[in-house]
């Protein structure tokens, strides 16, 4: 038997008319050729083909599964989140409206009590107010009692140290406590000058 050579002939492919795809003439063009005798290969390719295929559709099916799984596990997670999201925000309104009412029911009360604190500011002056007052005055007795018995240097240094006392009243809003305190110092100032003149 004769065997012939026949030349491979170069067919322009319209793709839009041909029945066969493509991809596949070239795939059989790559692996059969020219030799027509590795045509006997296509059963085994074939088959290769056909494991292929089976492993692709495989891997869909295992993606195709796990997708809707992550996207399912990432929705719960969503829902989770939006869920305890509204709890917190529930939790805020009620201890929001249980402070406002607290604060509500306290306005009174705290109302009093700044009436209560202006008193005892007032109170805590007035006790500061005599007790310079009450400092001045037992200052006076003593240099009194220096000067009856004829102790001047005594005198004069309580006197001074009264002065002092004075010119730390300087930055006072208390008007009375001040021109009580000058002319304390004043009365007791003419009367040591007046007896050291003598």
């Amino acid at each position: 038997m004769t065997t012939i050579a026949v030349r491979k002939k170069e067919v322009p492919r319209d793709l839009d008319h041909c029945d066969i795809p493509y991809y596949v003439s070239e795939f059989v063009e790559r692996e059969v050729g020219n030799d027509y005798d590795s045509l006997r290969k296509l059963d085994n390719l074939i088959d290769k083909l056909s494991e292929n295929k089976k492993l692709l559709e495989e891997q869909v099916l295992t993606v195709s599964s796990e997708v809707p799984k992550r996207i399912q596990h990432a929705l719960k997670n969503a829902e989770d989140s939006k869920k305890s999201l509204t709890r917190l925000l529930e939790e805020e309104t009620v201890l929001s409206d249980s402070i406002s009412s607290h604060l509500l029911k306290a306005q009174p009360w705290m109302e009093d009590l700044d009436v209560l604190i202006s008193q005892v500011e007032e109170i805590e002056r007035h006790l500061s107010y005599l007790k310079w007052i009450s400092r001045i005055e037992e200052l006076s007795d003593s240099i009194q009692q220096y000067l009856m018995t004829n102790n001047v240097p005594e005198a004069a240094s309580t006197l001074a140290f009264m002065a002092e006392l004075d010119i730390k009243l300087q930055e006072s809003s208390c008007s009375h406590l001040l021109a009580f305190v000058r002319s304390t110092v004043k009365f007791w100032h003419k009367i040591l000058k007046d007896k050291l003149s003598r």
